[in-house]
């Protein structure tokens, strides 16, 4: 009976609505995490959840420069949960970050061993998902992005243009180029090592001068 309750809610329309839907390409976890939030009402609603929350934390990276801490809301009833009767699914990311999916039963709901089983497909399903969103992440973050000074390469740069101009705001914007002359020079006099710190350093004063909607490039 339990094995056929399992089979039933995995091949339910609401599992295989939320399936399709967060599978979708998503250029950060938090639009993945807001696209989950819309379908999993039914599927909470099918396995008794009353409140599932994603927490993740991962260290300095490309993906994030200044590490990344952050939570996210899947689903709630807006109900009082008790933090005894969390059920907590903990996974490692690539980088040696924590990918954890907390999940509340519905008030007055006690999950059974079988049904605590299809808790954790559930959350190993969220946390693939997941990386599969900061994986697409990281390759298009290197597919635009200056390895060494973390500003926009060509790619990046024609490619922001290219959505301001299919948006029709390219006109508000003006473009300014500049050569740093012989910076060669700094290398041969402080070697390369330091050379690009100094590189490095004039990027990031850069971009903190530039408005929200304002992009550097090299």
């Amino acid at each position: 009976m339990a094995r056929e309750n399992w089979t039933n809610k995995l091949c339910s329309p609401e599992y295989q609505e939320f399936m399709t839907v967060s599978s979708g390409y998503y250029s950060t976890e938090k639009e993945l995490c807001i696209a989950m939030s819309k379908v999993m009402p039914p599927v909470a609603k099918l396995m008794h959840i009353g409140l599932v929350t994603v927490h993740l934390e991962a260290p300095k990276s490309m993906l994030a420069p200044n590490g990344q801490l952050s939570e996210m809301v899947l689903f709630d009833d807006n109900a009082s949960h008790l933090k005894s009767q969390a059920k907590k699914f903990k996974f490692e990311t690539a980088e040696r970050g924590t990918f954890a999916i907390v999940m509340y039963p519905e008030n007055g709901y006690t999950w059974s061993r079988g049904e605590q089983s299809e808790l954790k497909f559930l959350a190993g399903n969220i946390f693939l998902l997941g990386s599969r969103t900061r994986m697409y992440k990281l390759l298009v973050r290197a597919y635009t992005t200056d390895y060494m000074t973390s500003a926009m390469n060509t790619q990046g740069l024609m490619s922001h243009g290219q959505r301001l101009f299919s948006s029709g705001r390219l006109s508000d914007y003006a473009g300014v180029f500049m050569n740093l002359k012989n910076f060669k020079y700094i290398n041969s006099r402080v070697g390369q090592r330091k050379g690009d710190e100094i590189l490095v350093s004039y990027c990031h004063k850069l971009q903190e001068a530039l408005l929200p909607d304002e992009r550097l490039a090299r």
